[in-house]
């Protein structure tokens, strides 16, 4: 089942530079922009290294020099850097076109590089030597922090970035060229993998480390240096749990926790907001956002280090400004400080027809005010194709297309429980700046996409679609209903790819609220694409329902 996008970024080599010079500037005076060039700098070597571009070589020495910077606190090391046309230092040569993949765990996971260079201790710097291996993309910047904390101890070292190819749960990492070179340079060393994770399989990791020892490197030298402490026994990797106790894995300290504040990540928050836990509504508690709660009525939420907390936090301040959502009092260290909302949570069926104006409202700002500038229905459809096959065997006919009419960033999170019903009778939604543009599905899309999300999350019966989709073309003049049946079948296909990939993590008490809500998704799947003619023909793919 499909749920994920590859979340590339595509800019303009002019574009990128003119960032690059700003960061560059800024990171004189600024530890916020020394952070942000690092993590730029890291894309930026991750791309070229996967083209096998030659500029590769000096794009690493900058994430180095922005890595050692940000690690001293001092900028003098970027001072051979010049603030006008960086990458003029780079090479001439490099495309016109930049393909940039945003770390996941710096824009959506709270992952704070700084805790990856407090992992190191006392065998690291009695190892004489260490070689550090950055898994691209986020390792990429990662092994550069690594590599800076492990210099500043006296500790001699070196770094090298790979990409392990194949399905996520079976990568393979074939040794060959530059990184069979590197290894073997250095046969003696300490090696340290460095990349976030693991996820749900371990096979990135153990595909580099495997890969090492073919090299001849004793496992005992190899240590995984991972963002959690996994379960081995739940990696679903092929022996998962076997191939991860070959190695020592240590994980960084978590990062200290805002005092006084009550954590509500992993689906926490609904213990405040629910009097009951038979009222809980399914959560993938694995991919939330961490968030705290103060006592003075703050919630804290991570909303991206920067530079990728800017976008999500002028949607949020946007959405806030237009009395649909919380307000936003400030932003730190990648969390976005906000009201916490005092009410219930909406929930089915919905009677009131002020819920119905308000969704209607809400659909018709986003529609406006949160246009996109990109946008591609390819993922999307390929979502579809693959999840309707593993959902019902079914082939869909190649004439049923998404199409893109009105780019938009969805709000792509339109259920009941996410508005709130505060004692006056406003109604705010809430969670609603960044899942339209995090690394799930769909990304920048048709705004046809929350139309579809509220038919279904809301459960409208005929007359109220119609009522909705007419008054929101009066308002909006986006005839939205030629295009919605496609829209309709994809939310609910990546509705049930959602919930069946939470089941493969899920704790004993989250499953049956998983199973209940894949389920639902599956019914109103098949529904859909009956009702449509879109059964197509039977494929040999189920795997569910």
């Amino acid at each position: 089942m499909l749920a994920f996008r590859d979340g590339v970024q595509r800019l303009s080599r002019e574009r990128f530079d003119r960032e690059l010079s700003e960061l560059l500037r800024a990171a004189r005076s600024s530890a916020a922009a020394r952070l942000a060039l690092l993590l730029r700098a890291g894309e930026l070597e991750s791309a070229l290294e996967d083209s096998g571009h030659a500029a590769a070589v000096r794009a690493r020495q900058l994430s180095d020099d922005a890595a050692q910077a940000f690690h001293t606190n001092s900028a003098s090391p970027l001072a051979v850097w010049p603030c006008s046309r960086p990458l003029a230092r780079l090479g001439a040569e490099l495309p016109s076109e930049l393909h940039l993949k945003r770390p996941e765990g710096y824009a959506y996971y709270a992952l704070q590089p700084t805790t990856y260079a407090q992992a190191l201790g006392p065998r690291h710097a009695a190892a004489g030597a260490v070689a550090v291996v950055g898994v691209r993309s986020i390792g990429t910047s990662l092994s550069a922090l690594v590599l800076a904390a492990l210099r500043e101890r006296a500790v001699q070292g070196e770094r090298i970035t790979v990409r392990p190819t194949g399905h996520p749960w079976e990568r393979r990492l074939q040794p060959k060229g530059a990184f069979e070179a590197f290894v073997r340079r250095r046969q003696s060393a300490l090696y340290l993998v460095v990349d976030e994770g693991p996820g749900l399989s371990g096979s990135t990791f153990l595909a580099v480390a495997e890969a090492l020892e073919r090299c001849g490197i004793a496992r005992e030298r190899i240590e995984l240096l991972c963002s959690h402490d996994p379960d081995p026994a739940r990696l679903v990797a092929a022996d998962g749990r076997r191939r991860w106790q070959r190695y020592r894995s240590i994980a960084p300290p978590d990062p200290p926790q805002p005092a006084q504040a009550l954590e509500l990540s992993a689906g926490a928050w609904r213990s405040l907001v629910y009097s009951s836990r038979r009222e809980w509504p399914a959560c993938n508690t694995a991919l939330e956002r961490r968030k705290y709660r103060h006592p003075s009525g703050i919630l804290l939420k991570f909303i991206g280090l920067p530079p990728y907390g800017e976008a999500p936090l002028a949607r949020g301040q946007r959405v806030a400004a237009a009395g649909f959502g919380p307000e936003l009092i400030g932003q730190v260290d990648g969390y976005v400080a906000q009201r916490w909302i005092e009410g219930r949570p909406l929930r089915l069926p919905l009677h009131d027809p002020r819920h119905l104006q308000r969704l209607l409202d809400y659909l018709v700002f986003r529609s406006q005010q949160c246009r996109s500038e990109e946008g591609s229905v390819t993922p999307v459809q390929d979502m579809l194709r693959v999840n309707v096959a593993e959902a019902l065997g079914w082939e869909l006919p190649r004439s049923l297309q998404l199409q893109l009419e009105r780019p938009v960033y969805a709000d792509a999170r339109l259920s009941p429980h996410e508005w709130i019903e505060g004692a006056d009778g406003s109604i705010l939604k809430v969670d609603a700046s960044d899942h339209g543009d995090d690394h799930s599905l769909p990304g920048p899309c048709d705004s046809a996409w929350d139309i579809a999300g509220a038919i279904l999350e809301w459960r409208l019966s005929p007359a109220r679609t119609r009522e909705l989709c007419g008054e929101y073309r009066r308002r909006t003049r986006d005839n939205v209903v030629p295009r919605l049946g496609a829209y309709l079948l994809a939310y609910a296909a990546l509705g049930l790819g959602r919930a069946q990939l939470a089941l493969l993590s899920a704790a004993a008490d989250e499953r049956p609220r998983l199973a209940r809500a894949s389920q639902a998704y599956a019914v109103a799947l098949r529904r859909l694409a009956t009702i449509n003619g879109w059964q197509g023909r039977s494929c040999a793919s189920s795997t569910c329902c």
